[in-house]
């Protein structure tokens, strides 16, 4: 058995994509491959893909992390030739790097994000006046979120979770 990480991007054309979608999408671009992916045992056996967070509705991402792991030995080489040409129009493959089986799971490797919004900032408002609110986003000790559900309502510092200061382009 092999245990690979790919670098692939979602662009534009697939923004709408939910995260299961392009699971699936994965799926079926490994099957038409040929490549030999090592399934999970059990009554209901599945791929053994996995991406490295789930990405919103709307949102690209450039790089996108994806483990897999194959039952045959192919080289990274073979798996990139014989997968980019199944792949839709909107993932690209960037890089595949192989690793060991006893290595950590993907996201143990993986601690921060980035973000890029682009758009309206203030309804169109002044770029001084949306530079002034940044400023003092970022001199703020804390930021309490509060994420409403049916079930309960949670509260989080994400304040702490924001390594660069945020900024305008």
């Amino acid at each position: 058995m092999k245990r690979l990480f790919l670098s692939i991007s979602k662009g534009e054309e697939l923004r709408f994509l939910g995260h299961l979608d392009m699971l699936r999408t994965m799926e079926r671009a490994v099957i038409r491959s040929g490549i030999s992916i090592a399934f999970s045992e059990g009554f209901n056996p599945h791929m053994k893909i996995a991406f490295d967070a789930a990405l919103g509705v709307g949102v690209t991402a450039d790089p996108l992390y994806l483990e897999m792991k194959l039952e045959k030995d192919f080289l990274p080489e073979k798996v990139s030739a014989l997968l980019t040409p199944q792949l839709p129009q909107g993932i690209m493959l960037h890089e595949i790097k192989e690793v060991g089986l006893d290595s950590g799971k993907l996201v143990t490797f993986l601690n921060e994000d980035v973000y890029e919004m682009e758009g309206p900032v203030d309804g169109g408002k002044d770029i001084l006046q949306t530079e002034k609110n940044i400023a003092e986003f970022n001199a703020l000790d804390s930021f309490i979120y509060e994420r409403v559900t049916p079930k309960r309502v949670r509260q989080m510092d994400v304040k702490p979770m924001i390594i660069q200061p945020m900024r305008v382009k």
